[in-house]
């Protein structure tokens, strides 16, 4: 995958406006935003539309053979489409991860394990890749979470000083 430039990086505006999908999602769905936008940073840098050479589809990187029959599509080339809406994608994602918590090997921070490995990660080969994953993640949401403060401030001054 390509990196795009950091949404750390970016102004207040374009990364409250890149980050606002995730964040409506995840408030419907009562999940933890920041370890939603983490996961989505590191697995696409926010970017729509990537199909990687395992299947792994949309902004959130969702496998496709793995997932697309126990999310309810018809068929991959189903899943394929729908999951490029960054909105699907992101409700998709928060459904895994719930799967997920029920298994005490994805409890606390070791979820983002769990998303990148699955519930057995611990036994995988690609442990440490998993690892190493799992603590870029845990870094992303804690920058998130840092700077997320900051663009709204910025975006409220801003605004307020728009005619």
């Amino acid at each position: 995958l390509q990196r795009s430039p950091s949404l750390l990086h970016r102004s207040p505006g374009s990364a409250m406006r890149a980050a606002s999908p995730f964040m409506d999602v995840a408030k419907k769905q009562g999940f933890d935003e920041f370890a939603l936008l983490a996961i989505a940073f590191r697995e696409s840098s926010f970017k729509t539309g990537l199909i990687s050479r395992q299947g792994d589809v949309g902004i959130f990187q969702i496998n496709t053979r793995w997932w697309w029959k126990k999310l309810g599509y018809s068929n991959r080339a189903d899943f394929r489409k729908k999951n490029q809406d960054v909105a699907t994608s992101a409700n998709n994602a928060i459904i895994i991860l719930k799967k997920f918590k029920r298994f005490k090997t994805c409890r606390g921070d070791n979820l983002f394990a769990c998303y990148n490995g699955g519930p057995g990660w611990r036994l995988s080969k690609n442990v440490d890749k998993i690892k190493a994953y799992q603590k870029r993640v845990i870094r992303a949401r804690y920058l998130i979470t840092r700077h997320m403060k900051r663009w709204k401030r910025d975006i409220g001054s801003e605004q307020s000083r728009s005619p």
